[in-house]
């Protein structure tokens, strides 16, 4: 008879969030929720809230269904579902290395919470748990976030298993390495000859576009990381791939709010490209792990719209990471060096 054997340590893979669905209920649920944290909207809560609730949402509400609604998949959102399948995966190639940890998703904000991972990994005995937020570089209004949320937790319950936290993972070689095959993938996938590197690829009307979520220059004036890191990532992908400094070019897109973001603006660029003779692009967003309304909507409909509107001829897509193999590996790295 074989003895079952415990299970004493876990880890819980944190990315930003995402509503159930595409309909109005979850949806304002979801942005509420994101857009009361403080480190989202710096604002006097009394003055704030009102405001969200009363103009913020009703007035944004239809717009943003929409757009979910446009990205939505067998009635759930694409980062809920990779970032499930992302565990699972992970925990399987743990268990096909013989070891046996538990691997769960969760969100800072929205479903399954972080709150609710944890309670999993508590009731399963879990003596040792690592939480690795899926944010690369640091950021103040998203690793930072998923850290106060487990601040908040901690506090308020007074058993909890040994944890220890991840906070960035910007340059950590199977990261840069999965992301140069997925561009390589996609190269060969665009050509004939599947042996045609990136740097031959990339003639003078061909670029790397980098595009990564922005953050508002005061936070990045305050000493925030996260734009030196994004660079440090791009630098060393396009360094792996033998790039050359005219090859590839970094943008940010700009979030909520009419304060100044860093740059330059991955909107503004992509409009201004074809006028220089830069007719083909191939976009990857290195920041964002799983596929989410800023990748699937903005970055691949909108942006692209923008692009070939401006004179582009060829705009590819590099899908995120997801719960690709080479993710898989990442994770796997993470847990075993770090647990």
């Amino acid at each position: 008879m074989h003895t079952k054997i415990k299970i004493t340590q876990g880890a819980l893979l944190v990315n930003l969030g995402a509503p159930e669905n595409a309909n109005e209920r979850s949806v304002r649920r979801y942005l509420a929720d994101y857009l009361k944290d403080r480190r989202i909207v710096n604002i006097t809560p009394w003055l704030w809230l009102p405001f969200l609730h009363l103009f913020i949402l009703p007035f944004r509400l239809k717009h943003l269904v929409k757009n979910y609604a446009a990205i939505e998949k067998n009635g759930e959102m694409p980062s809920r579902t990779h970032g499930h399948a992302l565990a699972q995966g992970t925990q399987k190639k743990l268990e096909q290395a013989g070891h046996s940890i538990r691997v769960l998703s969760a969100m800072t904000y929205g479903n399954p919470s972080i709150e609710a991972g944890l309670a999993v990994l508590k009731s399963e005995g879990i003596e040792h748990a690592l939480i690795i937020p899926l944010f690369p570089q640091y950021c103040a209004s998203t690793t930072a976030a998923a850290f106060d949320r487990l601040a908040a937790l901690m506090a308020k319950n007074k058993v909890f298993p040994k944890i220890k936290i991840i906070n960035q993972y910007f340059a950590e070689p199977d990261y840069i390495a999965a992301l140069t095959n997925s561009i390589e993938q996609s190269i060969a996938c665009a050509q004939a000859d599947d042996r045609v590197s990136c740097r031959d690829y990339l003639t003078d009307d061909k670029k790397l576009l980098f595009s990564f979520s922005g953050i508002r220059q005061l936070q990045a004036d305050g000493g925030d990381p996260y734009p030196r890191q994004c660079v440090q990532t791009a630098e060393a992908i396009a360094a792996k791939l033998n790039l050359s400094p005219c090859q590839w070019l970094i943008t940010y897109q700009p979030g909520f709010g009419r304060t100044e973001w860093i740059g330059p603006n991955t909107s503004e660029t992509l409009k201004n490209l074809p006028a220089q003779g830069v007719k083909n692009l191939l976009v990857i967003c290195p920041g964002f792990t799983t596929d989410c309304l800023e990748t699937l909507e903005e970055i691949d409909i909108e942006n692209r719209a923008v692009f070939m509107e401006a004179g582009g001829a060829s705009y590819n897509y590099i899908p995120c990471l997801n719960d690709q193999q080479g993710h898989v590996k990442l994770m796997e790295t993470l847990i075993m060096d770090n647990l």
